[in-house]
Order: C-alpha cells, then sequence, then structure tokens
C-alpha cells in the first residue's frame, strides 16, 4: 500500500510539473509567433519604402501603418519612421511599436536609401 502512495504521488508530481512547462512552452511560442509577425512586416515595409522614389517614399511614410493582419493580432501597432542622412550615406529607420508591451517589445530596423538609379 505504501508502494501505492509514493507512486500515485510521483506521478502526480510528474504530471504537474510536465504541465506548467507545456503551458510555458505554448506561451513561448506564442510570443516568437508575435515577434515574428511585427519583424516581418517591418521587413516588408522597408523593403517596399526602399524601392520607391523619393518623392514617391514621402509620400508613403506620411501614411505609413502596419498591415491589417499586424492591426488585427496585436492592439494599437504603430509604424514611425526616420530617415537619417550622414557622411555613411541615407538611411530607413522604422520602429514597430504595440500596447502590448508584454508580448513583444518595440522593435527597430534600418535600410539603406539608394540615391540613383544605377544603384538599384
Amino acid at each position: 500500500m505504501f508502494e501505492l502512495i509514493v507512486a500515485a504521488s510521483l506521478l502526480i508530481g510528474s504530471m504537474v510539473g510536465v504541465s506548467k512547462l507545456a503551458i510555458a512552452s505554448g506561451r513561448t511560442w506564442q510570443l516568437t509567433r508575435y515577434h515574428q509577425l511585427a519583424l516581418d512586416d517591418l521587413t516588408n515595409q522597408i523593403e517596399r519604402l526602399a524601392l520607391l522614389p523619393a518623392d514617391e517614399r514621402r509620400q508613403a511614410l506620411e501614411i505609413l501603418q502596419p498591415s491589417e493582419r499586424v492591426r488585427q493580432v496585436l492592439a494599437n501597432a504603430t509604424l514611425s519612421s526616420e530617415v537619417v542622412s550622414d557622411a555613411l550615406g541615407q538611411r530607413l529607420v522604422l520602429t514597430f511599436t504595440c500596447d502590448e508591451s508584454d508580448k513583444i517589445p518595440p522593435l527597430q530596423l534600418v535600410g539603406w536609401l539608394t540615391t540613383k538609379e544605377s544603384d538599384r
């Protein structure tokens, strides 16, 4: 009888430990999915903007917003942009933020902008 009680206790303890690990693993996978979704959107946006001519890029930056899919999944997701010009060239800095900072921290992606058609 004693052996049965010990075996049941070990089984219950193991089940509790495994269930906690399964829940933590599920949360990690979900946070990874959110992060990847935001990073994919940033990448798509910066690739699209880098290929536009300068005047069209300025107009596109004024109305810049995350994709519909990102806005559905992450509450109040926003994109902000900054064009940096210095001795190294011209860069576009996109920053992604959302209200759910516990799900995904702010992300920033930098892309180089070409200035001449021959650079493309």
